[in-house]
């Protein structure tokens, strides 16, 4: 952290010793601040090493970043110091009581409470600072013109599934396949099958790795089995006809909905430019390109970490909601999509007729 002196906007008319005046002032009221202000309420002339001296003497520039360089040494003993002291107050606190861990007060609930996730994290890695560990092309293959529906259980569809995936049929000009149990080996790349982790995930997380999977090996759209106005496979024609362009979609519902990642400022910059975020319902993408290795690549990571997991918590429930179920709802699909959509957001478009008609997601079911 630097110390920026809060100079006029007239700064270029002051006199090198008004400058030094001005910057003292600023010195006097951080270390008030800090609680570190001299008893006589004056900086001594000594701090800087005789600038104000030496300002007047030789060369005023120099000597002014001398003086904030050694403002900027004492602002940084005075927080070592502070640390130190409120280190001393947080052990005498520990020493007069008790602690115990609490899972619970680490833990953010989603929808109705039925699904706990982790607020805080023990394992910071930024996704976004590596590179597909799948070969991609600098020149992606156009996207075909076809829409993958997933459905990964062998439970019956809802008449409310079945009556959306009938509109999606009549309504989008692309071929909508239908990817279930019985066909997903169809899919499946003969050089690269399903992560081991894959039949142990919840059906909700198998839906997740596998748009990572088709997007990144076959291409094309995908779409939740929901009641979508427009047509994705206008979208797909438009991706194929800009070079540029890797992928697109509806955009993100809103800042509520993007996966965000944890600490730091990204999950800020996340909310503040959610309108940029693809919706990861609705998208189609050229298949290898950059993104979608990365996604994949970070989806198979992380399925490599919780597999051990899942064989002593498996899921019992479609949604990943049974006590002891080690993945978190976004991990595996929002938490990588949203950051990438971020990082590759050049290369993404907005299709704007695209639009989610909202239901009771609860008659879904």
């Amino acid at each position: 952290m630097k110390f920026e002196p809060d100079l006029p906007r007239n700064q270029g008319r002051l006199s090198a010793t008004e400058k030094l005046m001005t910057l003292d002032s600023n010195l006097k009221l951080l270390m008030k601040n800090s609680g570190f202000l001299p008893v006589n309420n004056s900086i001594r002339p000594e701090i800087f090493n005789s600038s104000l001296i030496m300002m007047t003497t030789v060369n005023p520039i120099q000597s002014m970043r001398q003086a904030k360089h050694e403002a900027h040494i004492i602002r940084l003993r005075l927080l070592r110091k502070a640390a130190l002291q409120r280190d001393l107050w947080w052990k005498f606190q520990a020493s007069r009581t008790d602690y115990s861990y609490d899972s619970a007060r680490h833990t953010a609930f989603y929808g109705n409470g039925s699904l706990d996730i982790p607020s805080s994290s023990t394992f910071p890695v930024n996704h976004l600072m590596f590179e597909s560990t799948l070969p991609t092309d600098e020149h992606p293959a156009p996207a075909p013109q076809r829409i993958f529906v997933l459905w990964t259980g062998d439970n019956e569809m809802s008449d409310n599934r079945k009556r959306s995936l009938d509109h999606l049929t009549e309504n989008f000009s692309a071929e909508v396949t239908l990817v279930t149990p019985s066909n997903l080996n169809e899919w499946v790349v003969s050089t690269h099958p399903l992560h081991p982790a894959y039949e142990k995930l919840s059906l909700i997380h198998r839906s997740d790795y596998l748009r990572a999977y088709l997007a990144y090996h076959h291409g094309g759209g995908y779409v939740d089995l929901k009641s979508i106005r427009g047509d994705l496979g206008q979208l797909i024609g438009r991706i194929n006809s800009n070079p540029a362009l890797w992928g697109g979609g509806m955009r993100e519902l809103g800042s509520h909905n993007v996966g965000e990642a944890l600490g730091g400022s990204l999950p800020k910059e996340q909310r503040v430019n959610h309108s940029r975020h693809l919706w990861a319902s609705c998208y189609a993408f050229r298949p290898k390109n950059r993104f979608t290795g990365e996604w994949l690549s970070e989806v198979e990571r992380r399925l490599s970490y919780f597999e051990p997991l899942l064989t002593q918590n498996p899921p019992m429930d479609p949604f990943g909601a049974s006590k002891g179920y080690p993945v978190p709802w976004f991990s595996i699909l929002g938490n990588i999509f949203g950051p990438l959509c971020l990082k590759y957001q050049g290369h993404l478009t907005i299709d704007e007729s695209l639009q989610w008609e909202p239901t009771n997601e609860a008659s879904y079911r």
